[in-house]
């Protein structure tokens, strides 16, 4: 199955050799692969789900019936095999000192691209010529050495003695000749060759060589020609109708996406192999090729980029692996521009929303997005051969003129002029697993806004401007549903918006004027834009993405399962309206809960609630709870900057204050001319909107100030007293206090995490009365007084 054109090959037969029996070195190179070990694991940008459980079509392995005789070969069955051009002896050493370098490198932005679209057909072609279109004279015969070595070893009947390097990993018997190119680049070739070669699915990361032979690592399997038999028929099987179902796509970003999503379908991550490579451990090896894509079922990153490579070259689309840091991802080719693709972080995203930002990306836009760095080129191997500039976000398709609608998706790419034409030919395809995109450059007319059947996603994108304008009163719409337009009842009425069961509705562009968006317990609304809606309610899973806000209009109401609130996500509840949840998941970013005055107070019932979620309001709150849980996760805050709930008792759980629960609970622990707070820099905020005067803060019991005691303004406070009342005052950090204005501490207990120092700045007196210390505070007459002491404890 694998035909791998010869026609760089014959003047590479020489320096093929046989490396048996020698002393070997296992080469640094090495894969660390943590694709999945991310944010609350490892490194990685975002705290990504473990991959779900998938039904696969992928055949399994055959069985020993198909084997063959399993005799080692002899040093005369090899000669038998391939000619006298093996030598018997030990090969000569070549040290990287001894040879030239090889020349200068050719850089991409210096090197026309000899590998221009490429046409798929019945003969695939499975490699990409991006790397060696720009090697020297002489890194191309190595290259095409390692070449001859692979087809060798993969189209051999034979069975080849086991040869392991010094850390138990085979290596290929056939090893290319480097001494014209040195070690040191010999190594980074073979890297080089592996990212380009994705149909060598015996090759792990990594390189052995000896006495100036160089040969990939290879999984120890393969040795026995049975092993290679069932793994290429396994590949083959699991591939052959994709295939054809590709050869049947003219549109090159259609081929991509069917390649992206039947591989996210089928792939599930080993997060076990990760944690052992991770660790520094070795593995089999079939986590990182298409053996372990499509034989074994078993993949990290290196597999799913080495699978999507597979394929796109195959379906004529230019595509190669590149590497960061502990990662690996691919570049691929769409109508002349090249993007960033990471089918591993899309496939683990927590929905195909946020996926998407993996996918046809610029390389700015990958880093920007990965604050850890992990899709941060590794500056060892691209530094030489510079990878594709990925400039672009987002496939340009060409610009079709002369009609107000585009379909594109499945195999269409056609242009029409009314909404109610690309929905009937969207039906006609009855393709379920194909994805459309409905786009429009005018506002569309619509008697009756209907939705495709059969179709897998849907999207509805208008251009500037544009949007649709329908008598509909209400939509219903079915499977997965992307707007990215407005959509304007003629008639100016709310229009009103139905998810029904085991359908997704994502809001992608401003929509607004929409009275009730309900659903069922298996619907699920995600909000990527902005939503003004009355009411959302009877939905399994509301989602509010990164910039996406939720407005909840006057006597309005959220009543909702699931809440996630992602990176920067907002819901404003208005006058008179409320929210209720059972369930509340946030992110990191200071999502927000904007309050307006006499809203209602929120209900969160919250079976399990995780993360942060930041209150906000310009004016106090009024009501008699803010959150009713029955469990809340230790790590879940609430921040109520500026929300002061008007109670006369109760208490608060980190920040909210909490009707009943099982939580440990803390009381009001501060106060400043007799209002409560429950955050140190709360308090502080709020003597600065006082007028210049004497202040007293209390310690109404125990209170742990995070990081630095910061004080107020002199602006705001002419003198200070903190008066303790024998509670204990607990600083984290070591800090250094500056007074600017005469400070009273009265009464209290000081539990510094270090040893601090205070700054009795000129003019200003610093009093201690009762004033006691478990570690030593260092008292500086910085031009200032110093009146009482302090006892040591």
């Amino acid at each position: 199955m694998f035909k791998t054109t010869l026609k760089r090959l014959l003047a590479a037969a020489l320096s093929v050799t046989m490396l048996c029996g020698m002393c070997v070195n296992a080469a640094a190179e090495e894969d660390n692969d943590p694709g999945l070990t991310v944010t609350s694991v490892a490194d990685a940008p975002e705290a990504l789900p473990d991959a779900p459980a998938r039904e696969t079509d992928i055949p399994a392995a055959l069985t020993d019936a198909d084997t063959t005789d399993e005799t080692p070969l002899t040093m005369s069955q090899f000669i038998a095999e391939f000619g006298s051009d093996m030598p018997l002896d030990d090969l000569p050493a070549f040290s990287a000192s001894e040879v030239p370098t090889g020349g200068t490198p050719i850089t991409a932005a210096g090197a026309a691209d000899d590998n221009a679209d490429m046409t798929a057909g019945t003969s695939y072609t499975y490699s990409c010529s991006y790397i060696y279109s720009r090697l020297t004279t002489a890194e191309k015969a190595f290259y095409d050495a390692l070449t001859l070595a692979c087809d060798r070893f993969m189209y051999s009947k034979l069975n080849f003695p086991v040869a392991l390097n010094s850390r138990g990993v085979g290596y290929l018997p056939y090893g290319a000749e480097y001494k014209s190119i040195g070690q040191s680049r010999a190594i980074l070739v073979t890297q080089l060759f592996m990212y380009s070669n994705p149909q060598y699915y015996f090759i792990r990361p990594g390189c052995t060589w000896s006495n100036g032979y160089m040969s990939p690592n290879i999984i120890t399997d393969f040795f026995k020609y049975s092993n290679r038999k069932k793994c290429e028929s396994a590949i083959s099987s699991a591939t052959k109708s994709w295939l054809k179902s590709i050869d049947k796509l003219s549109d090159p970003a259609e081929k991509e996406r069917f390649i992206i999503e039947k591989l996210a379908a089928k792939l599930s991550y080993n997060k076990r192999a990760a944690e052992i490579i991770s660790g520094g451990g070795i593995t089999d090896g079939y986590d990182q090729t298409i053996a372990g894509a499509f034989y074994k079922k078993d993949a990290v990153c290196a597999a799913y980029s080495q699978a999507v490579s597979y394929l796109c070259n195959a379906a004529g689309l230019q595509c190669f692996s590149v590497s960061g840091k502990n990662h690996q991802w691919n570049v691929v080719k769409i109508f002349g521009n090249w993007y960033e693709l990471d089918l591993t972080w899309y496939d683990s995203s927590s929905s195909k929303t946020s996926g998407e930002k993996w996918i046809n990306r610029s390389y700015a836009a990958f880093k920007a997005q990965d604050p850890n760095g992990s899709h941060i080129y590794n500056t060892g191997t691209w530094s030489y051969i510079a990878p594709p500039d990925c400039k672009y976000t987002g496939i340009k398709y060409p610009d079709p003129t002369g009609y107000n609608v585009m379909v594109k998706g499945g195999s269409i790419y056609k242009g029409m002029n009314t909404y109610e034409e690309a929905v009937k030919l969207i039906e006609s395809q009855k393709n379920k697993e194909a994805s459309y995109v409905i786009t429009f450059n005018k506002t569309l007319e619509v008697k009756k806004l209907t939705f495709p059947k059969y179709a897998w996603s849907v999207t509805l994108a208008a251009a500037s401007g544009a949007h649709i304008r329908t008598k509909s009163t209400s939509i219903s719409p079915k499977g997965s549903l992307t707007i990215s337009a407005n959509i304007v009842n003629s008639n100016n009425k709310p229009l009103s918006i139905k998810v029904p069961s085991n359908s997704v509705l994502t809001i992608s562009k401003a929509l607004s004027n929409i009275g009730t968006v309900s659903g069922a317990a298996t619907s699920a609304l995600f909000v990527n834009a902005s939503l003004s809606a009355k009411t959302i309610g009877s939905i399994g899973e509301l989602s509010v993405g990164s910039g996406g806000t939720v407005n909840i209009t006057e006597k309005g109401r959220i009543n909702v399962k699931e809440l996630f609130m992602h990176s920067g996500a907002n819901i404003s509840i208005t006058k008179n309206s409320q929210l209720k949840v059972t369930e509340l998941i946030s992110g990191d970013g200071s999502p927000k809960i904007t309050l307006s005055k006499n809203c209602k107070p929120l209900e969160i019932t919250a079976k399990n609630a995780y993360g942060k979620i930041y209150l906000k309001s310009s004016t106090s709150f009024v009501g008699k709870q803010v959150v009713t849980a029955k469990k809340i996760d230790p790590n879940l805050l609430f921040d109520i900057s500026g929300i002061v709930p008007k109670v006369s008792s109760g208490t608060y759980t980190y920040g909210m204050y909490v009707k009943k629960g099982k939580a440990t609970v803390v009381k009001f622990a501060l106060a400043v001319n007799g209002r409560k707070f429950a955050y140190w820099n709360d308090m502080i905020g709020y003597i600065s909107t006082l007028g210049r005067g004497s202040r007293t803060i209390e310690l109404l019991g125990d209170y742990t100030v995070d990081k630095t005691l910061k004080l107020p303004s002199p602006k705001s406070v002419s003198s200070l007293t903190i008066n303790g009342n024998s509670h204990d005052l607990t600083l984290t950090s070591a800090v250094t206090v500056d007074m600017k204005y005469p400070l009273t501490l009265k009464s209290m207990t000081l539990i510094p995490h270090k040893s601090f120092t205070v700054n009795v700045n000129s003019g200003n007196t610093l009093t201690l009365t009762g004033v006691k210390s478990t570690r030593k505070v260092s008292l500086v007459r910085n031009g200032g007084k110093i009146s009482g002491s302090i006892l040591y404890l």
